[in-house]
C-alpha cells in the first residue's frame, strides 16, 4: 500500500509544478486542479449555499490562481495561497452577486448552450470600424494563446474552425460534457485575462 505524502512532501510537490508551470509547462496545471479541487469545493460551500454557485467559483479561483501564479511567494505554503485566493474570490462573489464580465454576447446555436463569442459588427464602410475590428481579432488571438495547450486547441476549434459542440467531442474524441466544461473555462480564462491586460475586446 502506498504511503501517504506528507505536508512536506505536498508543498515541495507543489513548488516543482509551479516552476514548470512558469517555465512554460502549462499543461501542468492539470495537476494543481486535481490535487486541489476537492478541497477548494469545501471550503466555498460553507460560504455559499448554492452548490452551482460553488463549482463556479471553483473555476474562477483557478483562473486566478493560473493567472497570478508568477506572483506566488514559494516561502510561504501553496496550499494556503490557494485557499485565499479561493476565499477572496467568494468574499468578492457574495459581496457583487455577479461576476464582471467583458462584452460579450450569448450564442442563438441551441447546440452550444452556455457558449460566447466575441461580437463584431459588419461595418466595412467605416474605415475607422475595421481597424478597431482587426485589432479586437489581434487581441483575443494573443489572449488565446497564453491559454494551456488543452484550452487553445478547443477554443480553435470552436472558434476558428467553427465546430459545434458536436463536432468538436467527435474530433478529439472526448464526451460533449467535457467539452462544455472546457470551453466554459477557456471563456472565463480569457475574461480574466483580457482584464488583467487591459486589452480592447
Amino acid at each position: 500500500m502506498k504511503a501517504k505524502k506528507n505536508y512536506e512532501e505536498i508543498n515541495k510537490e507543489d513548488r516543482e509544478i509551479v516552476n514548470r508551470i512558469l517555465d512554460g509547462d502549462k499543461n501542468e496545471f492539470s495537476k494543481i486542479e486535481k490535487r486541489y479541487s476537492s478541497l477548494i469545493y469545501s471550503l466555498l460551500r460553507k460560504m455559499v449555499r448554492d452548490p452551482e454557485d460553488a463549482k463556479d467559483l471553483v473555476q474562477e479561483t483557478f483562473i486566478k490562481v493560473y493567472s497570478n501564479l508568477a506572483s506566488y511567494n514559494p516561502i510561504y505554503p501553496f496550499s494556503a495561497w490557494i485557499l485565499k485566493i479561493s476565499s477572496n474570490t467568494c468574499i468578492d462573489f457574495l459581496r457583487k452577486k455577479r461576476i464582471d464580465m467583458i462584452p460579450l454576447e450569448k450564442s442563438t446555436n441551441e447546440d452550444d448552450e452556455g457558449d460566447f463569442y466575441i461580437q463584431i459588427p459588419d461595418r466595412s464602410s467605416i474605415p475607422d470600424e475595421n481597424l478597431i475590428n482587426s485589432e479586437k481579432i489581434q487581441n483575443l488571438n494573443k489572449l488565446i494563446d497564453m491559454l494551456p495547450d488543452n484550452y487553445k486547441k478547443i477554443v480553435k476549434l470552436r472558434f476558428e474552425d467553427d465546430l459545434n459542440y458536436s463536432e468538436i467531442a467527435e474530433t478529439l474524441e472526448i464526451p460533449l460534457g467535457t467539452v462544455k466544461t472546457l470551453i466554459f473555462r477557456a471563456r472565463k480564462m480569457l475574461e480574466i485575462l483580457a482584464k488583467e491586460h487591459k486589452v480592447l475586446l
